[in-house]
């Protein structure tokens, strides 16, 4: 075992150090997992579409964390985007090839962008209602 810190000056201290043993029969199951990869043909900060082929109902693990903005479709059709692993999207894969949709709104953009347009006409209708009086006392 070897643990790195650093070559920083100071004194540190490990707390509830944890090893796990990983015997080698589970890494087989790695093999397994990289057969069944979303191929990404188009992405951007909000959006990512792909395709995967599965032969059996499976999960898809997206390693982007849970938001309730992320909207998900496959083959076309809405799906729920659930949280797993702790906070990461996770998809319901039906058998076969499957064309997958992710894209994120923030979940009040639109909330705020009612709030600032009503902000912004109260501002306007103020500075012409001051430019009013101004111009009715001269």
């Amino acid at each position: 075992m070897r643990i790195d810190i650093s070559n920083a000056p100071g004194q540190f201290t490990i707390s509830d150090l944890k090893i796990q043993i990983i015997d080698n029969k589970s890494l087989g199951n790695i093999e397994k997992l990289k057969g069944n990869v979303l191929n990404i043909s188009e992405h951007s900060n909000d959006y990512i579409r792909g395709n995967i082929v599965v032969d059996k109902p499976e999960k898809l693990f997206i390693s982007i964390p849970f938001d309730k903005g992320w909207k998900a479709k496959i083959n076309g059709e809405e799906v729920e985007v659930s949280k797993i692993n702790i906070g990461f999207i996770g998809l319901d894969l039906p058998v076969g090839n499957n064309e997958v949709e992710l894209n994120y709104v923030p979940p009040l953009l639109i909330t705020g962008s009612i709030i600032s347009f009503i902000s912004l006409l109260g501002i306007i209708m103020f500075k012409i209602t001051l430019k009013r009086r101004k111009s009715s006392n001269q």
